[in-house]
């Protein structure tokens, strides 16, 4: 897998599910600002993501392509329950009701590119045992995505 560009910043890897209409499993990075290869690395990860940035949450979801187009409209739709306890907080999508984020932090530093790599070959294993197809976008789609 390849390395995300590091830019000299710790940053802290966070696992999130989700209960209610969505079920969702992916992982949270905390950055000072959205980076292009970053969200462009994410976009190739057939998975779900939220990034926090500057107290602002990024949601981007690879299951549903449209998400990455939406994301504003969700940024004011989510709020963070407590954000000074980034042990363990709850975001809520306001837009729907049954839906929370509970999140915990998993590990610090670079290895979680290797806990990444092992949580999506499990959920494609997962998704494939059901019978799902998984989504494989094409990079004109990861261009139009990420703007």
């Amino acid at each position: 897998m390849q390395q995300l560009p590091n830019e000299n910043v710790k940053l802290s890897t966070l696992a999130f599910t989700g209960l209610g209409k969505l079920t969702i499993e992916g992982y949270v990075r905390i950055l000072s600002k959205p980076n292009r290869e970053t969200l462009k690395f994410l976009k190739k990860q057939n998975c779900c993501y939220m990034i926090i940035f500057d107290k602002a949450i990024l949601i981007c979801s690879i299951v549903e392509k449209s998400l990455f187009l939406e994301y504003q409209v969700l940024l004011q739709d989510c709020i963070i329950t407590d954000e000074n306890d980034f042990e363990s907080f709850t975001i809520t999508d306001q837009s729907q009701s049954d839906e929370v984020w509970t999140m915990q932090i998993v590990e610090d530093g670079d290895d979680w590119i290797e806990w990444l790599y092992n949580h999506i070959n499990y959920r494609e294993k997962l998704r494939l045992s059901q019978g799902e197809n998984l989504v494989n976008d094409t990079e004109e789609d990861v261009e139009a995505s990420i703007g």
